[in-house]
């Protein structure tokens, strides 16, 4: 049985067939638009940035590499939703891109800068994201433009972005690692910065800056740890479903040895 939820941010549903450890399973399926901005200049915030033109190829590798590393990121069991409620299963959590050709068809509409290079006083370029124009954060993008995110190829096929940064846990500055389009994925799932608390939207306040190491190093800061607290968007859509009360669940983040896909070794279990 699948039970299927759709409305303008994703599609979702619920499957209790083809079950692995009595687990029911959860995926969340963005239909995806991305606009490969074509050579010439870029505006943004009063800042203007030049911009190279797009290959086929480029194109193709920036698509395939958009869903991968999403999926990876957030989905194939990286999260869990746990619960106390007898007779209904736990869920496995997923993600699913979609590409459409039509903008019409999208839930998430991305803009995509292929090498960014600053004009004038223009710093590097920050991929940033917003909802639908239901922005979080601020952004330049409104009602009348609703592109969600705008992120740069290095950021999608480039990898990891290393930062160097005090702490105050620790007497020398630590190197995190963070991979920005996963950061900026969260927001449009509607996580906000881990401290978004604290100074201006944006400000390197709402990043953790100088605090401990464990609060620079959420995924929702300059880190790349994916943690219990970033299930709250998988617990949200849950309650569309209406499948078990929220009330009643709580977050499980898979380490490496946990985190697997949902046909794998049947021979799996919790004691491991």
């Amino acid at each position: 049985m699948k039970a299927y939820y759709s409305d303008r941010h994703c599609d979702s549903f619920v499957e209790e067939e083809h079950l692995r450890d009595g687990c029911a399973r959860l995926q969340l399926i963005f239909r995806t638009w991305i606009h490969f901005h074509p050579a010439g200049q870029y505006k943004e915030d009063d800042e203007l940035w030049a911009v190279d033109d797009w290959t086929a190829e480029g194109r193709s590798r920036f698509k395939t590499r958009f869903a991968e590393v999403i999926r990876e990121g957030f989905g194939d069991g990286a999260i869990w939703i746990l619960h106390n409620q007898s007779g209904v299963r736990d869920v496995w959590c997923d993600v699913k891109i979609v590409h459409e050709e039509e903008r019409s068809k999208a839930h998430m509409c991305v803009n995509a800068l292929n090498n960014p290079t600053a004009i004038g006083s223009a710093g590097g370029y920050r991929s940033n994201c917003v909802r639908g124009g239901e922005s979080l954060l601020g952004s330049v993008f409104s009602m009348n433009n609703p592109i969600d995110m705008s992120v740069t190829n290095g950021v999608v096929v480039g990898g990891l972005v290393s930062r160097t940064k005090p702490v105050s846990d620790a007497p020398a500055p630590v190197t995190f690692l963070q991979n920005v389009l996963l950061h900026e994925f969260g927001h449009y799932l509607g996580l906000r910065h881990f401290c978004d608390w604290a100074g201006e939207p944006n400000a390197s306040e709402q990043y953790c800056a100088n605090r401990t190491t464990y609060e620079q190093d959420d995924l929702m800061a300059v880190g790349n740890s994916i943690r219990s607290h970033h299930v709250n968007p998988f617990l949200s859509r849950l309650g569309k479903h209406e499948y078990v009360p929220r009330a009643s669940c709580f977050g499980f983040v898979a380490n490496d040895r946990q985190k697997r896909p949902w046909i794998g070794d049947p021979n799996w279990s919790w004691a491991q």
